[in-house]
């Protein structure tokens, strides 16, 4: 887990992951906030576990990367909720003369 964009840490903080037990991510957040850190729905919290990767998005919108079982499973079960996510394909961008 790691808090990124539009937190409140120095930018060499962000996306420094925290090694703890899924269960303790919600402590984690909560205690974050309290501490007036990351604000949810402001701010990017990223979650990892196995193969997959969601962000609480700083745009108040989830992104859901990964693969495998957990990643179908969890991509159904926001189906079956009336959820509709949407593919983003990656940019094929570059920016003039970086080659």
């Amino acid at each position: 887990m790691s808090f990124g964009w539009d937190s409140e840490l120095e930018f060499h903080e962000m996306w420094k992951p925290y090694e703890l037990p899924i269960s303790e991510a919600l402590h984690k957040v909560e205690e974050a906030e309290a501490q007036g850190l990351v604000r949810v729905g402001t701010a990017d919290v990223l979650v990892s576990v196995a193969s997959v990767e969601l962000t609480l998005c700083h745009e108040s919108d989830l992104h859901l990367k990964g693969e495998g079982s957990l990643f179908q499973a969890i991509a159904a079960r926001w189906e079956e909720a009336g959820l509709a996510p949407s593919e983003v394909t990656p940019s094929n961008f570059k920016w003039p003369g970086k080659g």
